[in-house]
C-alpha cells in the first residue's frame, strides 16, 4: 500500500512522459501513436512471423531458430521486428537510463501475452551487470505487465556467473555463452505451472532456451515467453 502511494505521488510530481516510444509524438496515454502502431502491424504482416518463436521473415509453425526446441518450450510471442525505431527504443530503455519507458512498453505488449500462462518470470541479470545498469529491464517490464493486468511476477531465476554480452559474439558462441549461468532460485513457486519468461529481444533464442531448460528441470509444466522484439530468422543474436 505504501509503495503504491509513493508511486502515485511520484507520478504527480514527475509524471511519466506521454510520448510515442518510436516517433516521440505527444499521445494521450502510453505506448505508440496510432501511426507508428499501424506501421509496425503492417511490417509484421508483410514480413511474416514464425508461430512458435516469433522470428520475422518466415511463415509457418516453426523455423530454423526453433524447430529443435523441446516440447515444453511452447511459444514465444514477439511484438515488433527488431529494426529501426523499435530497436532504437529498446536500446534506449535498456542501456541509456530510461526505465520510465517501461509503462509504454508494457501497454504496447500486454495484448501479446501467450495464452494460459500463470506467472511471469523475468530473465535474470547478473549482479555485476545490475550494478552497472541500475535495473533489470526484464524485471521492470514483467512488473509493469502485471500492473497492467497480466499474471503475477515470480523472480524464479538467477544468474550464477557473469558472462560476456551476447552482442558481438558469433552465433555458435552465443548458443553456449550461458551454459551453467542460469539457476532456479524458487523451484517451489513454478513447479507444475505454465510460466512466461519476459525479455527484451530474441534472435537465436539462446537466452530463452537456457532459461526454459532450467525452469523445466525445476518442475515447470510448460514455458512460454513474451519479448518486445524478434530478429529475422537468418540473424544471429540473443
Amino acid at each position: 500500500m505504501k509503495g503504491s502511494f509513493l508511486r502515485g505521488l511520484l507520478e504527480v510530481i514527475l509524471p511519466t512522459p506521454r510520448n510515442c516510444l518510436f516517433c516521440q509524438e505527444a499521445i494521450g496515454g502510453f505506448g505508440l501513436c496510432e501511426t507508428c502502431a499501424a506501421a509496425y502491424e503492417k511490417k509484421a504482416r508483410l514480413n511474416g512471423q514464425c508461430q512458435r518463436c516469433g522470428s520475422f521473415g518466415v511463415r509457418g509453425q516453426a523455423c530454423d531458430v526453433c524447430r529443435h526446441w523441446p516440447k515444453y518450450l511452447v511459444r514465444v510471442r514477439a511484438v515488433w521486428p527488431y529494426e529501426k525505431e523499435a530497436r532504437e527504443a529498446i536500446l534506449a530503455y535498456k542501456y541509456h537510463q530510461q526505465p520510465w519507458m517501461v509503462k509504454g512498453l508494457a501497454q504496447a505488449s500486454i495484448g501479446y501475452l501467450p495464452a494460459g500462462v500463470e506467472f511471469l518470470v523475468p530473465v535474470p541479470l547478473h549482479a555485476s551487470r545490475y550494478r552497472e545498469r541500475g535495473y533489470n529491464q526484464s524485471s521492470l517490464l514483467a512488473k509493469a505487465l502485471a500492473a497492467a493486468g497480466g499474471p503475477p511476477v515470480v523472480e524464479a531465476l538467477r544468474r550464477t556467473k557473469a558472462t560476456p554480452h551476447q552482442v558481438g559474439l558469433s552465433k555458435a558462441a552465443r548458443l553456449h555463452n550461458l551454459d551453467g549461468a542460469i539457476a532456479v532460485a524458487r523451484p517451489e513457486a513454478i513447479a507444475g505451472k505454465h510460466v512466461c519468461l519476459v525479455d527484451d529481444v530474441i534472435t537465436t533464442g539462446s537466452t530463452i532456451e537456457h532459461c526454459a531448460r532450467a525452469l523445466h528441470t525445476a518442475g515447470a509444466k510448460a514455458v512460454s515467453a513474451l519479448v518486445l522484439a524478434a530478429g529475422f530468422s537468418t540473424q544471429a543474436g540473443r
